[in-house]
This record gives structure tokens, C-alpha cells and sequence, in this order.
């Protein structure tokens, strides 16, 4: 009997094809994890050198001197108390993020992984409720209404992402808590993303679409919205090629992490090179 299976659809290499899917996915999410570990703590590192430095020295009233917009106005208390909370929160929450990605320290610390969990959703939520009022309520702040628009839809659906992120792991549904754990760091992370998207654009471009003078025109009205959207479509692409994709559908959104997460590592660099080391050794 003639065999009809033709070789590239024989079961061993069906097989092969399928391991060859799962771990180029696996990798991708290795190399996205790496690359955001490493810029994630040299913001961290900025963050608490350059504004932590300051803060301990003299108060908010030193962060005067920095390049924050109106990091510090004489008689507004409230302002000046959301100032300092978006600041020094944020250091610890973007530099404690991504030990709760590290599946060694879930496996071997796991009363670290949730109490340090239970700190950033509620960490995450004080930064973006001080985010809010600095963008609509504090004085001499940069861009557009439409730039806050989109920084605002990021701080608002933190709180819906950590809430869910809470009662998935309350009720024990860790495979939901996962998921709503990782749209969390994305939409907490914009703050970081938007870093690497504007410095890699200027250093890649000069500057191309930005109104230096008015920090407005159509580069930054797509960072805007791209600094938590694109970070947050590419998660659901990668949980889709994870939990249903063929082989192909894998291929694919492991090229395009791979690709995004090189933009990254660009970003990384043009933005650790131009402000933050440059800042850390002031």
C-alpha cells in the first residue's frame, strides 16, 4: 500500500514543528522579561539616586531644581504630597515589579511574592491616584489635553486591573490572577514605556513629530495612548498564541515580541545613555 502522508505532515515532524512553536514563544518571553528587568531597575536606580537624594536632603521643596514640572509650589500641600508619592512610590514599585514575573521567587518565596503583590496593587493605585491629580489639578504641568486624556486612561484602568488582579487571587483563580497581574505591570509600566519610545524616537529620528517648545505634536499624541495600548495588545497576542494558537499564530507573535522587545532594548539604551546616567552622576 502506497503511503500517502506526505513528509512535512508525518507525526514526528508535527511534533517537532510543535516543540519548535512553544519554544520560540517561551523565548520570546524570556528575552521581553530580561530586557525589562534590566531597564526597569536602571529607572530604578535614577528614580532613587537623582529624586530619593534630593527628597532625603531637603523635601519635596528639592525637587524644585530638577527637571520635574512644577515638582515643587510653595503652599500647595496637597500637591506637593502627590508629587512626592508619584515619585518615590513609583521607584519601588517599578524596581519590585518584576521580581513578581520571576517564577523562582513565586516557587521559593512565595509569602515575598504575595505580600510584595498585595504592596503594588495597592502602591500602583496611590501612584496613579496621585498621577491624576498632578495631571488635572497641579499647575505648570507639560502637554495637551489630549496627552492627558491617554495618560489618564492608563492610570484609571490601573484600578480596574488591580482590583481584579485582588479578587482573582482571593478567590484562588491563579490562572485569571495571572493574567490580570500581568495587564497590571503593563499599564504600571507605561510610565517606563513612554521613556523608551520618546528617547529611541529622538535618537533614532532627532525628533521628528515633537513640538519641543509646546512638548506637543503627532509623535506625542501617539505616545500618549502607544505607551500602555500597544504594551497591552501585544500581552493579549501573546496569551492567545500561548493558549490557542496553531504553530503558525505562535511563529508570528514570537517574531513580533522579538522585534518589539529589540525596541526596546533600543530605547533602554538611548534613554539610560542620555538622562538617566548622565542624572545618576550629577
Amino acid at each position: 500500500m502506497t503511503d500517502m502522508t506526505a513528509p512535512g505532515l508525518a507525526p514526528g515532524s508535527k511534533n517537532t514543528r510543535k516543540r519548535a512553536a512553544k519554544r520560540s514563544l517561551d523565548m520570546a518571553a524570556k528575552y521581553w522579561w530580561l530586557v525589562t528587568v534590566v531597564g526597569q531597575w536602571f529607572f530604578t536606580a535614577y528614580i532613587a539616586v537623582f529624586f530619593g537624594s534630593r527628597f532625603f536632603a531637603g523635601g519635596v521643596a528639592a525637587f524644585e531644581n530638577t527637571h520635574l514640572p512644577s515638582g515643587y509650589v510653595e503652599g500647595d500641600t496637597v500637591g506637593n504630597l502627590a508629587v512626592a508619592t508619584h515619585v518615590l512610590l513609583a521607584a519601588i514599585i517599578i524596581g519590585g515589579g518584576p521580581l513578581q514575573l520571576w517564577p523562582k521567587v513565586r516557587a521559593k518565596f512565595p509569602t515575598f511574592h504575595r505580600w510584595n503583590g498585595r504592596f503594588y496593587m495597592l502602591a500602583s493605585m496611590l501612584v496613579s491616584a496621585a498621577g491624576l491629580y498632578m495631571t488635572w489639578f497641579r499647575e505648570g504641568g507639560i502637554g495637551d489635553t489630549i496627552q492627558h486624556i491617554g495618560t489618564s486612561s492608563a492610570g484609571v484602568l490601573i484600578f480596574v486591573f488591580a482590583w481584579k488582579a485582588y479578587f482573582t487571587a482571593r478567590n484562588r483563580d491563579f490562572k485569571a490572577h495571572r493574567k490580570w497581574a500581568l495587564r497590571l505591570f503593563m499599564m504600571v509600566s507605561a510610565v517606563w514605556f513612554v521613556r523608551l519610545m520618546l528617547f529611541g524616537w529622538i535618537f533614532a529620528t532627532g525628533g521628528i513629530g515633537i513640538d519641543f517648545k509646546t512638548f506637543s505634536g503627532p509623535f506625542l499624541y501617539f505616545t500618549s495612548y502607544g505607551q500602555w495600548l500597544l504594551p497591552l495588545l501585544l500581552l493579549e497576542a501573546y496569551f492567545w498564541a500561548q493558549e490557542r494558537a496553531q504553530e503558525t499564530g505562535k511563529f508570528v507573535v514570537s517574531g513580533t515580541l522579538f522585534l518589539a522587545t529589540s525596541a526596546m532594548a533600543f530605547g533602554v539604551f538611548a534613554v539610560t545613555a542620555a538622562n538617566w546616567i548622565p542624572k545618576i552622576m550629577q
